[in-house]
């Protein structure tokens, strides 16, 4: 769990907060931890959702390292899975 303790994110949990307006066309949802993550600015009416996926980032990655914790050392591909995405979330990653 080490990546987990050194990771830069704001603490989660994360939740979908108010809803925001920006003009006529756009609106957006805030995302909350100890303060304001983010603000999902969204045309097509996806903000919702696309807020709620957000704000479950820091379960996911908990969730994620505890599955690269158990196949550590091993070649499982569900293990290399895991570590792909732990480092996508956390570092400079480059697809």
């Amino acid at each position: 769990m080490s990546k987990m303790n050194a990771a830069k994110h704001t603490p989660g949990p994360w939740r979908p907060g108010q809803e925001v307006q920006f003009g006529p066309r756009f609106s957006g949802v805030t995302i909350r931890g100890s303060s304001t993550v983010a603000i999902v600015v969204e045309g097509s009416g996806r903000a919702d959702a696309n807020a709620r996926l957000i704000a479950a980032a820091p379960a996911m990655l908990e969730v994620l390292q505890q599955v690269a914790d158990h196949f550590v050392g091993t070649d499982s591909p569900l293990g290399i899975l895991a570590h792909d995405a732990i480092e996508q979330a956390t570092t400079d990653y480059t697809p």
